[in-house]
């Protein structure tokens, strides 16, 4: 089944505009957030668009409750000698002169968030 997908501005929201050989429009609030509108090959953009403007306060509740139900993940500035979990393991932060360190650098990525952590290993 051949999709095509486009994007455009509805309200000052992004929405997603997927096409395919189904027969009636969909509307659809993804667990990103994302507003996506499903319909057949002949979509228009003002067809998608009159049903998210029809749709608006459903589209809203959704956004609020993903708010509600998403894990909270406060921004931390950690200190010399505090402690932090990376990965399911324990790590104690510390600070000292990058030409301090001669063990190779590690990278961890943190998935679904795009940042790495470079860390060094060194014998306590």
């Amino acid at each position: 089944m051949p999709q095509h997908q486009r994007t455009l501005l509805v309200g000052g929201a992004t929405v997603t505009v997927r096409t395919s050989n189904r027969t009636t429009l969909g509307l659809d609030v993804t667990k990103a957030g994302d507003i996506v509108v499903r319909g057949p090959h002949h979509t228009t953009d003002a067809e998608a668009a009159a049903l998210v403007e029809r749709r608006r306060r459903w589209i809203y509740r959704q956004l609020n409750h993903l708010a509600e139900i998403s894990p909270h993940a406060p921004v931390r500035h950690l200190a010399d000698g505090e402690q932090f979990t990376l990965l399911g393991r324990r790590y104690r932060f510390r600070i000292v002169p990058d030409d301090a360190l001669t063990a190779p650098v590690t990278r961890q990525e943190v998935p679904d968030s795009g940042t790495a952590v470079l860390m060094r290993r060194t014998s306590p």
